[in-house]
C-alpha cells in the first residue's frame, strides 16, 4: 500500500538542456506534483520535456496489494466465509464448507484459549472447595424471572445427636469445571431459538404444539408476548412466570379444568352414540340374516311337498291336451 501511495503521488520529469531554468527545478518539481501546478517554461520548451506519470507501476502494485490480501485471507484460516463478507460460494452447504475449512486452520489457537479457560476455571473452584468455609446465601435469578436462594454451608444443630452439623457444605463436594461452545449469532438466545426450532421440525406434531410457546419465547421480536399469549391460550399450557396462588391464576386453572371435563364428556357421548348406532346395525343385520334363513327353510319345505307332483307335472308338458282334458287327468 504504501508503494502504491508513493507511485500514485510522485512523477518523474524528463528535460533537455535549455528547456527549464536550471535555478528553477526544484520549483518546477513541486508545480508537477499540483494538479493545478503552473511550470514556466522556455521558448519551445513544451517540446523538449516530459512527465511520466507512473500508472503502470501504479496498476502493478494494486496487483500485488490484492494479491496480498488474498493472501491474508488464505494464510490466516480466517477467510471471508468466516467473517460473514460477500463469497462465490453458490449455495448454503458451500458456505459451511469454507466455514469448517477455516476453522480447522484456526482450531488450534481456540483449543489453546479453551485449555486456558479450562485451568483457569478448575484452579478458581479448588480454590474455593479449599477455602470458603463460611456462611453464605446467593440469589440465583431464573432464565424465566424466578428467584432461588441457596444457602451454602449452613451451620444448625442436630437436636437428635446434639452435635453441630453443616448443611451444604461445599469444601466436602467434588465439583468438574466444564467449558462447552456454542455457534457464534447475534446473541446466544437465537443460536438457541434456531436449535430448538430445528428440534420441532423434527418432533410429532401432537408434541410440537406442546412446546411451541417455549420456542417462540425465545425470539426477539416485537409483540412476542402477545404471542406466546395466544399459542399458550389455544394449547391451555400455563404462564410459569405468574403466580400459581394467585386468584386469577387459580380461576384459570379451575375453568380450563372444566373446559377439559365438558370436552371429555362431548367425546364419550359421542363414543356412546356411535356404540349404539353401531350395535343397532348390527341387530338389522342380524335379525335381517334371521330372515334370510327361514325364507330359505319355507322354499326348502315347499318344494319338499311339491316333489312328488314333478313326474306328473312332465307327462301334462309333454302331452297336447285341452284344458279339460288336463283337468280330467289330473283328477
Amino acid at each position: 500500500m504504501s508503494k502504491l501511495l508513493w507511485a500514485l503521488s510522485t512523477n518523474q520529469l524528463f528535460y533537455e538542456e535549455g528547456a527549464i531554468d536550471e535555478d528553477r527545478i526544484e520549483e518546477v518539481k513541486r508545480e508537477i506534483a499540483k494538479p493545478n501546478g503552473v511550470i514556466p517554461l522556455k521558448n519551445n520548451g513544451l517540446d523538449r520535456i516530459k512527465v511520466e506519470r507512473n500508472l503502470d507501476v501504479a496498476e502493478a502494485q494494486i496487483k500485488l496489494l490484492e494479491l496480498d490480501a488474498a493472501h491474508i485471507h488464505d494464510g490466516s484460516g480466517v477467510n471471508r466465509e468466516l467473517l460473514g463478507r460477500e463469497t462465490n460460494a453458490a449455495s448454503g452447504r458451500a458456505i459451511l464448507a469454507k466455514q469448517q475449512e477455516g476453522a480447522v486452520s484456526t482450531a488450534e489457537l481456540f483449543d489453546n484459549y479453551r485449555l486456558g479457560i479450562q485451568l483457569s476455571g478448575e484452579k478458581q473452584l479448588s480454590l474455593t472447595e479449599q477455602y470458603m468455609t463460611e456462611e453464605r446465601q446467593f440469589r440465583i435469578v431464573g432464565e424465566r424471572k424466578g428467584l432461588d436462594w441457596r444457602v451454602i454451608n449452613q451451620l444448625r444443630l442436630d437436636t437428635l445427636n446434639n452435635v453441630w452439623v453443616v448443611d451444604n457444605d461445599i469444601s466436602r463436594n467434588q465439583a468438574d469445571f466444564i467449558v462447552d461452545q456454542q455457534d457464534f449469532r447475534e446473541s446466544m438466545r437465537q443460536a438457541f431459538a434456531e436449535q430448538f426450532f430445528d428440534m420441532l421440525g423434527k418432533l410429532p406434531p401432537e408434541m410440537s404444539i406442546q412446546l411451541l410457546d417455549l420456542a417462540f419465547d425465545m425470539i426477539d421480536m416485537p409483540g412476542k408476548d402477545e404471542v406466546v399469549q395466544r399459542i399458550r391460550k389455544i394449547t391451555g399450557q400455563s404462564d410459569n412466570d405468574q403466580d400459581v396462588d394467585s386468584p386469577e391464576a387459580q380461576a384459570r386453572q379451575q375453568q380450563e379444568a372444566q373446559d377439559r371435563e365438558v370436552a371429555l364428556r362431548e367425546r364419550m357421548a359421542k363414543v356412546g352414540l356411535d356404540e349404539a348406532k353401531r350395535e343397532e346395525i348390527m341387530a338389522k343385520a342380524k335379525a335381517l340374516q334371521i330372515k334370510t334363513k327361514g325364507d330359505a327353510l319355507n322354499v326348502a319345505e315347499l318344494i319338499e311337498i311339491l316333489l312328488p307332483l314333478a313326474p306328473a307335472a312332465d307327462r301334462l308338458l309333454s302331452t297336447q291336451q285341452t284344458p279339460e282334458e288336463t283337468a280330467h287327468a289330473a283328477a
